[in-house]
């Protein structure tokens, strides 16, 4: 009889704390769940670089911009 519950009890903790457990189980959606959201940012953020360098190649005002704005911080850099 306490064979058995020893055995039961080691197959509860084997199946709660394991290399293949519950516990381990969760932690990984969790971690599967953020990398999702880390790639939808990623994917969200690819696309917006993607029109901007879209609009530096065929908007010579989107140029202007980024030059202007390095002439203004060049600038502001000398006057320190």
């Amino acid at each position: 009889m306490l064979t058995c519950v020893i055995a039961i009890v080691a197959l509860v903790l084997g199946a709660l704390f394991g290399d293949r457990g519950i516990l381990h189980l969760v932690e990984k959606r969790r971690r599967a769940s953020t990398m999702e959201q880390d790639i939808a940012r990623l994917e969200s953020e690819n696309r917006r670089l993607l029109e901007e360098i879209q609009g530096l190649r065929t908007d010579p005002r989107a140029v202007e911009a980024i030059a202007r704005e390095a002439v203004f911080l060049i600038q502001e850099e000398r006057a320190r």
